[in-house]
């Protein structure tokens, strides 16, 4: 996937560094259906944390965000990545950062698949 290297243990804010300019990837996935409880669309679900990591990284404009959406029905990986820049815009528009309801992170946001990520 855009001809990163993969590497999950460097930092819990990133996934993927680019082997050349050393930029560094997030990568989020969901399917687009998620069983009955949710069958209009799956979600991303970001981490306020790892977002501010991000964009300290991202003083030179080389942090991303992958968004990864999995179509069972129809047999489609469909990827999308986007820039801090975007990914700070869609989190001003779904209203901010909320609680997570979670111990290990204090702040998320959750990005429906359906409106923001699965159109190119």
């Amino acid at each position: 996937m855009y001809g990163l290297d993969h590497r999950p243990d460097d930092a819990f804010w990133y996934d993927c560094v680019h082997p050349n300019s050393g930029a560094k990837t997030e990568v989020k996935s969901t399917s687009v259906r998620i069983g009955e409880k949710y069958p209009a669309h799956g979600r991303f679900r970001l981490r306020h944390d790892q977002t501010r990591s991000l964009l300290t990284a991202d003083a030179r404009g080389v942090a991303w965000y992958a968004f990864v959406l999995y179509d069972f029905d129809k047999g489609e990986i469909r990827i999308r990545r986007a820039k801090l820049s975007t990914v700070s815009k869609w989190v001003r528009e779904g209203g901010g950062w909320n609680g997570a309801g979670h111990e290990v992170f204090e702040e998320q946001r959750k990005l429906d698949a359906g409106t923001r990520v699965s159109h190119s």
